[in-house]
């Protein structure tokens, strides 16, 4: 476990930053959807993927992507990432060997941003 824990660290040379989704209060008794920072941490950010999709009469590009950070508490698929200004749907976390040390966020990226 060592040997990977110290590959994997020099690999993290990517700054991301988790977000959460909260409504806000608009002043005229509505709310508005906006995007709240949680954690910003290191990573290795990976592409695995790619396709075209054709979505409101244009073709979108969808990028998946494999991130590998230390273990957060807390996160979860209703959040997102901001990586570079590119904005990154969380698919599914993996509690890599169960040791609450590595985990692996496998995302997509939102087309057009």
């Amino acid at each position: 476990m060592r040997e990977k824990s110290s590959t994997l660290i020099g690999k993290m040379r990517h700054r991301i930053k988790f977000q959460t989704l909260s409504l806000v209060g608009d002043g005229q008794g509505g709310s508005v959807e906006t995007w709240t920072d949680f954690a910003e941490v290191w990573a290795e950010v990976k592409p695995t993927s790619g396709r075209e999709r054709m979505y409101a009469q244009r073709i979108e590009d969808l990028q998946d992507h494999k991130i590998t950070i230390r273990y957060l508490e807390g996160i979860n698929t209703t959040m997102r990432i901001v990586f570079n200004e590119r904005i990154f749907q969380i698919k599914d976390i993996t509690n890599d060997v169960e040791s609450k040390f590595w985990q692996t966020l496998m995302t997509q990226e939102t087309p057009g941003t």
